[in-house]
């Protein structure tokens, strides 16, 4: 079954890489989604990305939507002062803190809007992935994903932020995806979108039932005073089942 990738923004819906993997004849198929064309313009807002997103979800019969951003705050009790189990994890640069409150503070406008999306999704029947199994427990499940990881998860050099990236080298990035990566894509994607197509092969794993195929960091989602916190960060490896 397919899997929907975002590479979330949250100052305009051209900033949003989406990318939809479908696995096809032994190889995934990668297709760019750009939601400018799909009639989306300005300041997004999480209703009104949610309600694309799952529009296309159901369109291409999707079993999970990856979301590049954090799902919910810090747990009181996590043994952290300032991030959640799968941020320490992975050493994520940004940190989510109790609510309200992120490393660096520049990073709290986004990380709201990102759990904002988390729980929209939640309230159209996505709900967050709520345990570290694989097969899941349930499919369409929202889960969220760290381009950055996955990258590392599979041996490779991260993609550098935006404004530090050239066109070549995203080719040159997705170019080394295909050297692993039975892939069917087209030579041009965008920062964001490469960034949403690395991490959204995990859902092909997940969709395969290959738990070697996957790394899965954090802790289970839960409610606490009224907002969520922690959740699970889930990314691609090179393993194969078996």
């Amino acid at each position: 079954m397919p899997t929907l990738s975002v590479d979330l923004g949250f100052k305009d819906y051209q900033d949003i890489g989406v990318v939809t993997l479908a696995p096809l004849n032994g190889r995934v198929k990668a297709s760019a989604v750009p939601l400018t064309a799909r009639g989306l313009h300005g300041r997004p807002s999480a209703g009104g990305l949610a309600d694309a997103l799952v529009t296309l979800a159901n369109e291409i019969s999707a079993t999970w939507i990856f979301v590049d951003g954090p799902q919910g705050w810090k747990a009181p009790d996590n043994g952290s002062e300032n991030s959640r189990v799968c941020e320490r994890a992975l050493a994520t640069h940004g940190k989510t803190g109790l609510p309200g409150a992120t490393t660096p503070g520049s990073d709290v406008e986004f990380v709201s809007f990102a759990i904002e999306l988390f729980d929209a999704l939640d309230n159209r029947g996505w709900p967050r992935l709520s345990t570290p199994a694989v097969p899941p427990v349930r499919h369409r499940c929202a889960v969220e994903s760290f381009p950055t990881s996955a990258w590392r998860t599979l041996g490779l050099v991260p993609l550098p932020g935006k404004a530090a990236t050239r066109a070549e080298m995203v080719l040159a990035r997705l170019q080394s995806l295909r050297a692993i990566f039975p892939l069917d894509v087209d030579d041009y994607l965008s920062h964001d979108e490469l960034q949403a197509l690395v991490a959204g092969l995990a859902g092909v794993a997940l969709d395969d039932e290959n738990a070697a195929g996957v790394s899965i960091a954090g802790a289970p989602p839960k409610r606490v005073a009224g907002t969520w916190r922690e959740g699970f960060i889930v990314n691609p490896t090179r393993k194969v089942a078996g």
